[in-house]
């Protein structure tokens, strides 16, 4: 069941250890402060929409004239899939990759370029804020048909 606790916590410890990996090299910057600030939020608002997401797991839902319903949750991300059955090292391996595009796009500002390197972390930003949009509506999609099926099994 989804602990929205337990993933705050989490997701605090996720926000120190990426302000700690991304604002040694901002300080030398001042400029970065405020799009790395961004990124670490998004991903910590990600990191919470797709455990809620996938919390609501594997349903097959047996409707009251016979027919039946499959509701999965699954991540999408490619490079973090094959983790999701170990939730930890999904988080893990999401923070090392977030840290890595951050220290990526402090190496561009470093050579020339800040405002490619700040406008990247604003629409990464936004990419990932509307992946949570869409891991937080896919959830709530899961449980709006278990409350439907719980329903009909009652009547």
């Amino acid at each position: 069941m989804f602990n929205a606790a337990a993933r705050i916590r989490e997701s605090s410890a996720l926000i120190v250890m990426l302000l700690l990996a991304g604002t040694a090299s901002a300080q030398e910057r001042p400029s970065l402060k405020w799009p790395i600030l961004t990124v670490v939020a998004a991903s910590a608002v990600d990191e919470i929409s797709t455990e809620y997401n996938l919390s609501q797991g594997h349903n097959l839902l047996t409707f009251a004239d016979g027919s039946q319903l499959e509701t999965r949750s699954l991540e999408n991300n490619p490079m973090i899939r094959g983790l999701q059955g170990n939730r930890p090292a999904m988080f893990a391996v999401s923070a090392a990759l977030t840290t890595a595009g951050i220290l990526g796009f402090q190496q561009l500002a470093k050579h020339g370029h800040p405002k490619l390197a700040k406008a990247g972390m604003y629409l990464w930003s936004a990419a990932r804020l509307e992946a949570s949009i869409g891991n937080f509506q896919a959830g709530s999609q899961h449980r709006r048909y278990k409350r439907m099926a719980i329903a009909i099994k009652v009547l």
